[in-house]
């Protein structure tokens, strides 16, 4: 512990602290008394809203809950230590939350729900109006949502967005510029969307093509399972970061929650990093941490397919590649079973666990099942027929 604290001072980086509320305060109380001004001269209420207001103090989470740590309502504060002894600490603003997909692809619906983020106050309940400048003709806003489908013409662009809102009866506002980026859809469906009076032999010649491994991916890019799997790999992601999100925003409204919000907010914020480092992924070479998650986020997917379709695979006696399970499964199919997987390891793995673990877990708990299914299947085969 003394070496670590040792390493923690020499840092140059800023780190965490987290103060239980009663204590800092009376800590804070005290040293105002040592420097002359008592609690007779600055009562106690007058100290709180001070500090209530200090933006280098963080009171509430992205979620817009009070921060907690074992129980306990705590304040975060972010600190370094200086060459001359003393500390310099960082301040927290207001701003927009959330991770807007830095890729739309074509004929898919792209969204992002932001949300305020107020490190002092809690936004819940406070109406909100987002805008922009100026967006794509296939992007709009309805209500909290910004979402569209780009066209095959579309183009990569940069967006800004601006949130208005008032709070504690004086006007305010936040906004976020990112850049959109446009990729085409990878025909995933065509195999099935082709005229019923196409060849047999073609089709079988096909359906054997969908059976053959990929060939190996070049070391920069996740391994994709084949040219026409990203599209519903992104979609798939993309619904359960949307049901999660809806689920988050029904318990924060509700006065008998059914379920802890904390988890909720984990499973959002896996399956959005996730996304987002798919995303870039896709678009070019990453570090070793992102290009971890995206190959964790696209196993979640496949093993997603894999169980889909694994009853009835297993009736036909055939053992389906990853890219025919993506194919012939649903993309609601796949979205339930990743978000069920997903929502088990949070509560396994507690909200304080790394998301690319989350992600790899869910990966794993997915394959097990897969695998459970398979071993039933096979013994209930192995079984005589009682005639």
């Amino acid at each position: 512990m003394p070496k670590k604290m040792q390493r923690l001072d020499e840092s140059p980086d800023f780190r965490p602290f987290k103060f239980r509320i009663q204590a800092f305060t009376n800590a804070f109380l005290e040293e105002l008394a040592r420097q002359g001004y008592p609690e007779e001269k600055i009562p106690m209420k007058k100290v709180r809203h001070y500090l209530w207001r200090q933006p280098y103090i963080q009171r509430f989470n992205e979620d817009g809950r009070k921060a907690k740590t074992k129980g306990n309502h705590v304040w975060n504060i972010e600190a370094k230590k200086m060459g001359d002894g003393n500390w310099e600490f960082r301040p927290f603003h207001r701003k927009l939350s959330g991770t807007p997909p830095s890729v739309a692809y074509c004929g898919l619906r792209w969204h992002w729900s932001p949300r305020v983020w107020d490190p002092q106050a809690s936004f819940q309940g406070v109406p909100v109006y987002f805008s922009s400048p100026s967006l794509p003709s296939w992007l709009s806003w309805n209500g909290d949502e910004l979402s569209g489908v780009p066209p095959p013409d579309a183009q990569s662009c940069d967006i800004t967005v601006m949130a208005k809102f008032m709070l504690g009866g004086q006007e305010g506002q936040v906004s976020h510029s990112f850049r959109i980026n446009i990729a085409p859809r990878s025909a995933v469906d065509t195999t099935f969307s082709r005229s019923p009076t196409t060849n047999v032999n073609e089709s079988s010649r096909r359906a054997s093509d969908m059976f053959r491994p990929p060939p190996p991916p070049p070391p920069s890019q996740p391994p994709n399972v084949s040219e026409n799997a990203p599209a519903r790999v992104v979609e798939v992601l993309q619904n359960v970061a949307q049901r999660v999100t809806e689920a988050a925003h029904i318990q924060q409204m509700s006065t008998r929650p059914t379920e802890n919000i904390s988890t909720l907010v984990k499973q959002r914020q896996a399956v959005e990093q996730s996304l987002v480092a798919y995303d870039q992924a896709l678009t070019g070479p990453t570090p070793p941490e992102t290009h971890r998650l995206a190959v964790a986020a696209q196993a979640v997917v496949a093993e997603a397919a894999q169980s889909a379709v694994a009853p009835r695979a297993a009736a036909a006696g055939i053992t389906p590649t990853p890219l025919l399970a993506i194919q012939v499964a649903s993309v609601g199919e796949m979205t339930d079973l990743a978000q069920e997987a997903l929502a088990e390891v949070v509560k396994m793995q507690g909200v304080g666990s790394n998301n690319v673990d989350v992600i790899e877990a869910t990966s794993s708990l997915l394959a097990s099942r897969t695998r459970q299914h398979d071993i039933s299947f096979k013994r209930l085969s192995c079984q005589p027929n009682h005639t």
